[in-house]
């Protein structure tokens, strides 16, 4: 059977189509979507609640704010997101519904949605750890560009974060405290390290 979809065509062709390796694909494009595009850290992913995108009240541009901890010094913290996130966290929290209400958590990533071992993910019935999404993303990635796929073994949350820093600072260096901010930096010093 032919999909309509023109990137499902492009996935290798040693993917299965069950709905578990759709859901993981789904799930780890999201996540990618989400971590390149707030820059938030794995362990600020994890800590994400169900119903944290909310609107930019001081905007009149299609910008929202999703809201979170930051890992480090555990204050609260509002991201800038662009459509794109939002859309990927409202996908993650339709795919995740049932997996939240089993666990009882109201976690956007459970261990059990991330997880590819059901038996444990039913064990840990939590949030999903780092290493969970960090995987999610790596086999999304695989399945991307099946050639390369020793590549999506370099990927990782702190590199994209690092890549939009030098990217940023290199067109436009007053915009440095900008992203500090987005970052969640004390210091515009901080981010200028990166």
């Amino acid at each position: 059977e032919e999909f309509a979809s023109k990137a499902l065509s492009r996935l290798g062709d040693g993917i299965a189509y069950s709905e578990e390796n759709m859901v993981a694909l789904v799930t780890g494009a999201a996540l990618l979507v989400i971590a390149l595009l707030s820059v938030m850290r794995s362990s600020e992913l994890r800590r994400l609640r169900v119903g944290c995108i909310e609107d930019d009240p001081s905007r009149a541009s299609s910008l929202w704010l999703i809201s979170g901890r930051l890992s480090k010094s555990m204050r609260e913290h509002r991201w800038v997101i662009v459509p794109e996130v939002k859309a990927a966290v409202e996908v993650l929290e339709r795919i995740g519904l049932e997996t939240r209400r089993r666990s009882g958590t109201e976690a956007l990533l459970t261990a059990c949605l991330l997880s590819r071992r059901p038996y444990m993910s039913r064990a840990e019935g939590g949030v999903a750890t780092s290493q969970q999404i960090v995987d999610r993303i790596r086999e999304f990635a695989t399945a991307c560009r099946p050639e390369r796929s020793g590549d999506a073994n370099l990927l990782s949350i702190r590199s994209t974060r690092r890549f939009l820093a030098r990217f940023v600072a290199r067109r436009d260096r007053t915009t440095l405290g900008l992203l500090a901010l987005q970052y969640g930096h004390l210091d515009a010093q901080i981010t200028d390290t990166y």
